[in-house]
């Protein structure tokens, strides 16, 4: 060692430092590799079928769950909502917490001030397996325990179909509403869907599953190229088609939503009162106004009244998701019929 030339100490601390490199280099594709496969997530968003369990210490019976849905966002807020079997969604924060596993700590039941913990477990591949949370309202103490399952399929017919009709596809960033005069809506085996405006460049894409005899719900997850996130309704007539469509959600920050109604008398002809969406859309207007932003809506059932008295009254159901006052609420809008002025909003929380 003492004899070696000034070149050859050279080229030995030269090695040394290339090995250091190939080490350190080394290190950090190990250390990336295991954060992944202990599943450290960044968000989630995914709904799943499968069983559950949600009981209030107050309520006499269990409620039984039979779909979940998770976001888990990128700022840390959570929200875990039942889909099928009650009408609940717990929010508050999330973080990971081990192998495939984030903890949930919950502030709100609804818009119900809460305190309770839980954990979600994920597959790894953008799908949530199982859900355990418990915790207290006020003085009532609640659980909430859900396994997903793996099948999806078999939860009702394939439908293809392109309707006649009359409806509005909307953007908030948009300074118009587009008209729709005619859907297309694929529901697949396999429970994926895409829904089409015809002569819109748009396409609703995401899951599917079936709600009862004759009513779809659906999981957006796609407009176009885009990821979103959103949720819909498909009512089927029974005939192997559809009666009305409702899509609302988001792509990035903006915010859409599609209304649509086909009113195909057989011959191809249009038979849609216009005078109706008109005051539906007045109607939604006034609803929004009542809540905070940002706010998301869910509507149903709604229905426009004859002229009385020089008024029309607007009836339906609204779920409003986020914002400072969440749930379910029945909504009445007289308007007046002959300039659409708003008399009165009436708001019955469900």
């Amino acid at each position: 060692m003492d004899g070696d030339g000034p070149v050859v100490v050279y080229l030995r601390r030269m090695n040394m430092k290339l090995r250091q490199l190939i080490i350190g280099a080394v290190t950090g594709l190990l250390l990336a590799a295991s954060a992944q496969s202990f599943g450290q997530l960044t968000d989630l968003q995914s709904s799943q079928d499968g069983r559950g369990i949600l009981n209030f210490r107050t309520r006499s019976s269990n409620t039984n769950v039979s779909r979940a849905a998770v976001n888990l966002r990128r700022d840390g807020y959570a929200e875990i909502s039942i889909r099928l079997g009650a009408n609940e969604t717990f929010s508050g924060r999330w973080r990971n917490d081990g192998n495939r596993r984030c903890r949930i700590d919950i502030d709100e039941v609804g818009r119900d001030d809460a305190r309770g913990t839980g954990w979600v477990e994920h597959d790894g591949r953008g799908n949530f397996t199982r859900i355990e949370l418990e915790g207290t309202v006020g003085s009532t103490r609640f659980t909430f325990t859900f396994t997903a399952g793996r099948d999806h399929g078999g939860h009702g017919p394939e439908i293809n179909s392109t309707r006649n009709g009359r409806g509005s596809l909307s953007y908030r960033t948009r300074s118009s509403n587009n008209n729709v005069n005619r859907l297309t809506v694929w529901l697949r085996q396999n429970n994926e869907f895409e829904i089409r405006p015809v002569g819109n460049q748009d396409i609703f894409r995401g899951r599917w599953w079936s709600d009862g005899r004759n009513v779809i719900r659906l999981d957006i997850d796609r407009v176009s190229g885009d990821s979103a996130t959103g949720t819909g309704t498909v009512n089927l007539d029974g005939r192997g088609s559809f009666d009305r469509v409702l899509l609302n959600g988001r792509v990035g920050d903006t915010r859409f939503e599609l209304d649509f109604t086909s009113r195909d008398d057989g011959s191809g002809n249009d038979t849609w009162d216009r005078e109706e969406i008109r005051f539906l859309e007045e109607a939604k207007k006034a609803v929004r106004k009542k809540f905070s932003r940002p706010t998301d809506f869910e509507w149903a059932k709604e229905s426009v009244g004859k002229v009385i008295f020089g008024q029309r009254t607007v009836t339906g159901e609204v779920r409003a998701r986020g914002g400072d006052n969440p749930g379910y609420y029945k909504f009445r809008v007289v308007l007046g019929a002959g300039t659409k002025e708003v008399k009165s909003v009436t708001l019955d929380r469900q």
